[in-house]
């Protein structure tokens, strides 16, 4: 039952009613960037909160983690970022500084909290999906929510592309990272927010200085969560639940 109920949520929520729910929650808080995230967390709450009982809904979500570490390997992970949207980018002047802060912030903990959290966090924890269906559904929803960045067919899938792997890459930090979603929120905010102050590129696919800061910072994580699990001594996504219910 645990399993339809992340399966609708994710599949309607997202896709089939996200513009009238997306609509509704918005008019409610007078359009405002809380309104615009209300239409995601609202029903992801009610399933948790269902499922596993209100005190145990800032634990499932990731949300019971320490913060303060997770922005110090965010800042860590994303200075690839930060260096090349400060050494090619422009400075955007046409929107105040609080309002990127606070529409990147809402951004970064709607999608990360309803993606990786509850969509894939749930599947892979509770139903015991094996790594990769788990991680792969959620990815492909995600990549379709980012289709509209592309202005052509063959743009429209280069979005689809990143943000699916880009879904892919959060899904493992988060798990590896002890199921801590303020390490994805931090980098995803971050990242957003770098790429909202300083213009390089445009959409999702950015160009081809924005993507090999993208790598690099891709890179640093990666081998920086490797050698943090070997120290740790396991791997919470490995050989035994890549494609084996666990």
């Amino acid at each position: 039952m645990l399993t339809i109920c992340i399966l609708a949520t994710g599949f309607f929520v997202n896709i089939i009613f996200k513009n009238t729910l997306q609509a509704s929650l918005e008019e409610y808080a007078d359009k405002t960037l809380l309104g615009q995230a209300l239409w995601r967390l609202v029903p992801v709450a009610a399933v948790i909160i269902i499922f596993h009982g209100i005190a145990s809904l800032p634990k499932e979500l990731g949300l019971n983690q320490l913060f303060t570490k997770a922005e110090l390997l965010a800042i860590l992970f994303t200075l690839p970022v930060l260096a090349g949207a400060i050494i090619f980018g422009n400075l955007n002047t046409g929107q105040p500084v609080s309002y990127l802060l606070a529409k990147c912030f809402k951004e970064g903990f709607t999608e990360e909290v309803f993606f990786r959290a509850f969509l894939f966090g749930q599947l892979f924890r509770h139903c015991k999906w094996p790594f990769i269906p788990a991680v792969l559904l959620p990815a492909a929803i995600f990549g379709i929510g980012h289709l509209y960045q592309g202005d052509s067919f063959g743009a429209s899938m280069a979005a689809f592309g990143v943000t699916f792997l880009g879904a892919v890459w959060f899904s493992w930090l988060y798990a590896e990272w002890n199921f801590n979603i303020w390490v994805t929120v931090a980098m995803h905010f971050l990242m957003n927010f770098y790429w909202a102050l300083f213009t390089i590129g445009n959409g999702a696919t950015g160009n081809v200085i924005s993507n090999i800061c993208r790598g690099i910072t891709i890179f640093v994580s990666i081998y920086v969560t490797i050698k943090m699990a070997k120290r740790r001594g396991y791997f919470a996504v490995n050989k035994n639940n890549l494609l084996r219910a666990m």
